[in-house]
Parts: C-alpha cells; sequence; structure tokens
C-alpha cells in the first residue's frame, strides 16, 4: 500500500515537510498576535467612525485617527499584517509571497519614517527593522520549500 512517491526507489523519496513545520516559533508567536491586532484594527475603524479618538502606532508613525492618510496607512498595515499571519499559521500557497511584501512595506515605511525624524534633528533608531530584516530573510529563506510543501 505505501508506493514511493518516485519511480527511483524509496531511497530517493524525500519525506514531505508541511508548510507549518517550516515556520519559527517566534515567526508563529508574531502572527497569532497579529491575527488578534489585524481583527482590532477592524475594531478601530468602526471606533473613528463613531467618533471615538484612538491611539495608533506602527514602525514611527503614529495618529490618534483612524481616517487621516497616517491613521489609515496605520490600520492598512495591521489589516495586512493580519492577513498575511492568518495565511501563514494555515499554510496557504500564497503566504510567503505576502509576507515578503509585508515585510519590504514594513521596512519602507520605517526607514522612511527615520529618515525623517533624523532630518527634523531627531535619532530615532527603530528596533522594528531589524524584525522585519529577520522576518524578510527567514521568509526568503524558505520560499521555494513553503510553495512544493503539502498544506
Amino acid at each position: 500500500m505505501n508506493e514511493p512517491v518516485s519511480h527511483l526507489g524509496e531511497e530517493f523519496d524525500i519525506p514531505a515537510t508541511t508548510r507549518r513545520k517550516l515556520l519559527p516559533v517566534w515567526i508563529k508567536i508574531f502572527c497569532w498576535i497579529f491575527v488578534f491586532v489585524g481583527g482590532l484594527a477592524v475594531l478601530v475603524l468602526v471606533a473613528s467612525a463613531l467618533g471615538m479618538e484612538v491611539s495608533l502606532s506602527i514602525y514611527g508613525l503614529k495618529d490618534t485617527s483612524g481616517f487621516s492618510p497616517a491613521g489609515l496607512t496605520i490600520v492598512a498595515s495591521f489589516l495586512l499584517k493580519g492577513y498575511v499571519s492568518y495565511g501563514l499559521l494555515s499554510g496557504q500557497k500564497w503566504a510567503v509571497d505576502l509576507a515578503i511584501v509585508d515585510a519590504l512595506i514594513g521596512i519602507i515605511i520605517c526607514l522612511t519614517t527615520t529618515i525623517i525624524t533624523i532630518s527634523g534633528g531627531e535619532l530615532t533608531l527603530r528596533l522594528e527593522i531589524v524584525l522585519l530584516a529577520l522576518y524578510l530573510w527567514k521568509m526568503l529563506k524558505i520560499r521555494n520549500e513553503w510553495k512544493i510543501s503539502p498544506q
């Protein structure tokens, strides 16, 4: 009943690794956090629509309104992170590609806010950029195996 996957014999069969097993523990922890935060982002939009003041911050962007340009950027970032996190945790084929895009967007926003604060005479080094770089590196590293692994 156990037929080999290849026609070359069992010694050439490579056991399939599930996609979720490719994720390190630290990424899984952040994924669960961002699934929760992504859900809260929807509530932030509702609260902002009702006129409530909210406090938003990510990558050096800060705002108290969910409908200002900065606020919408922050909410969109949280929604994207929540969607990517759901995809990674559920082993979706598209998840790693979108995670790479998410990491690049985060790095761009983080670098932009850092440059703006430096040009304003203040030096603020953002720790998020280190985590984003590690996240991007790991997603690039597992990308090919993710695509061929079973869900």
